[in-house]
């Protein structure tokens, strides 16, 4: 689904995507017709856009509903993640059906489709420079993707478990990623091959996100904690625990100084990832946080 931000009035106050702004439209699209929980946000670098990916399939939209938003012809399957390229020209979709779609945000036509996950896709991640595109899938594989061509050109193989998320490094040369065989992995993205293998979170790892200068990667975990890692060694720098429910979502600000838990207990925290100290729980969603 994409939206015009100049809607946000109709459907409740919606700012850029981050882990305590969802409330609005989970409320919004909880009484619209033919829609289901939302899985996914991402923003344009084209302020006049964003995305939303419901967690089900979606159903025929009201007339209403088809003045507010525009729908893509998405799959008959969930629509787990969406993301932008770095410029705002090009919206990929990852779906249950193990298929991506590339599309054009201004007019909605699909570009083109991806193909070649034996299994659902969990995430979705563009390069810095917009020349890769990263997924997640069931199958256990990293696919890499040239979103120019539409063409594979590399799968990550070694985790023994679903790849649930992925996160580029901000300058691009490593790619992180999550699964639920309890690790995290670092990639060379030059050579294709396994860096090292983060171990420490006794249940599945979910999000992975690196800190603006690229020193830091924090995951999230079913195992209701999240942990820092220092990125170049690999080495667990603190445990952050205070959730009652798995820890769904992970972002820090854009000057490194705050991260932001999403969790299964319905709350968000925000955290000092220099002293580990929580600073500020946000309560008010009845459900669980999950983007």
């Amino acid at each position: 689904m994409v939206r015009r931000r100049g809607c946000a009035a109709a459907v409740g106050v919606v700012c850029v995507v981050c882990v305590v702004c969802v409330v609005g439209l989970l409320a919004w699209a909880a009484t619209e017709p033919g829609l289901c929980p939302i899985a996914s946000l991402a923003s344009s670098a084209d302020p006049a856009w964003q995305v939303v990916g419901t967690a089900f399939a979606l159903g025929e939209p009201s007339a209403a509903l088809s003045e507010r938003v525009s729908l893509m012809a998405l799959p008959a399957a969930p629509v787990r993640a969406v993301a932008f390229s770095p410029d705002g020209t090009v919206l990929a979709s990852g779906s249950y059906d193990g298929s991506i779609r590339l599309w054009d945000p201004a007019s909605g036509v699909e570009q083109a489709i991806l193909t070649g996950h034996t299994g659902r896709v969990y995430s979705l991640a563009f390069s810095p420079d917009g020349t890769l595109l990263a997924s997640a899938s069931a199958d256990r594989t990293i696919g890499l993707w040239d979103p120019q061509t539409a063409s594979t050109t590399l799968s990550l193989t070694g985790h023994t478990g679903s790849v649930l998320s992925v996160a580029f490094s901000p300058d691009g040369t490593i790619l992180a990623s999550g699964s639920d065989d309890k690790t995290a992995k670092l990639w060379d993205l030059a050579t294709g091959m396994e860096i090292r293998t983060l171990s420490g979170h006794e249940n599945y790892v979910w999000p992975v996100a690196f800190s603006p200068d690229g020193t830091l990667l924090a995951t999230g975990s079913g195992d209701r904690t999240a942990k820092l890692w220092d990125a170049t060694t690999g080495e667990e720098v603190r445990t952050l625990a205070g959730h009652q429910g798995p820890v769904q979502s992970v972002a820090f600000s854009s000057d490194g100084t705050v991260l932001a838990l999403g969790s299964g207990d319905w709350t968000a925290t925000l955290w000092n990832p220099a002293t580990g100290e929580e600073t500020r729980r946000l309560a008010g969603h009845a459900g669980p946080i999950s983007a």
